[in-house]
């Protein structure tokens, strides 16, 4: 599958740390389905950088954002598990909360035993978590009701 050129891509990304612009760049990189899934998964790990050379590492809108992208994919981003699992730990309780979203949204579309089991692992890890709003999300993704975001 070829990868989306750079340049292309990280105008786009960029995107997601202005707040006007956040929601159609998630949307975009949606759309782009699996071959934009590696810059994602750069994003998402703080370790993309721009055209420039600058890294998002604690730019937490695009990390967030890339993650959203992620979860709109759906189970089609069931390859970025490991780097979304990585980021259970994360200090930012928002990217946390996105990404209770995001493997839920994955566990639902997924036909892949491996991966719904992945997900349903980090979803019942993050009941644990220190912040109360994860905590709840976790609990209600895990009982399969709202307040889980499938847009």
């Amino acid at each position: 599958m070829p990868l989306i050129p750079r340049t292309g891509i990280d105008a786009i990304i960029a995107r997601l740390s202005s707040p006007g612009e956040r929601a159609l760049a998630t949307e975009e990189l949606a759309r782009m389905g699996p071959s934009a899934i590696p810059y994602l998964v750069d994003a998402a790990r703080g370790t993309w950088r721009n055209a420039w050379g600058a890294s998002c590492e604690n730019d937490h809108q695009i990390r967030s954002g890339a993650v959203i992208a992620l979860r709109r994919m759906g189970a089609a981003a069931s390859e970025a598990l490991p780097a979304l699992i990585a980021l259970l730990s994360h200090p930012s309780a928002p990217l946390r909360r996105e990404l209770v979203h995001a493997l839920a949204l994955i566990a639902k579309g997924s036909s892949e035993a491996g991966a719904v089991e992945q997900c349903a692992a980090a979803l019942a890890q993050m009941q644990n978590d220190p912040d109360v709003e994860v905590r709840y999300e976790a609990m209600c993704a895990i009982r399969g009701r709202v307040p889980v975001r499938e847009l």
